[in-house]
């Protein structure tokens, strides 16, 4: 069955919900993780896209894959090293952990127009 728009996952984390209901989650959130931490020189934000990424994945930190994919694709992350993590990360982390990712994934490149014929080979 192939993902269609009308079947994308949409659940991203709504920082305006998380303030309603933990204001100071929600701006230590804004101020010390988007405010500071992503935008120290210690890594770009393409590297800091994929570490980001494989963290989530290898602990099966489903909420926030929607968000950090679809970063790391607006970071320069290539749907290619995305391809390359997942698989990767199965071998590390678990099958289990890295096919949780694919639905999040499979979204982001559906909504970019990236098909298989841009990843790696088997």
């Amino acid at each position: 069955m192939s993902m269609t728009e009308s079947n994308l996952p949409t659940r991203r984390v709504d920082f305006t919900e998380v303030a309603a209901v933990a204001p100071a989650l929600a701006e230590y959130t804004r101020k010390y993780v988007v405010g500071d931490l992503w935008t120290r020189p210690g890594l770009s934000k393409r590297d800091r896209s994929l570490a980001t990424v494989a963290a989530l994945v290898a602990r099966g930190q489903e909420v926030g894959y929607s968000h950090y994919i679809e970063g790391a694709l607006d970071n320069g992350v290539t749907p290619a090293e995305l391809s390359e993590l997942l698989l990767h990360l199965a071998f590390y982390s678990g099958w289990p952990n890295a096919l949780s990712a694919i639905q999040a994934t499979r979204a982001a490149f559906v909504e970019r127009g990236i098909d298989a014929s841009t990843l790696p080979p088997v």
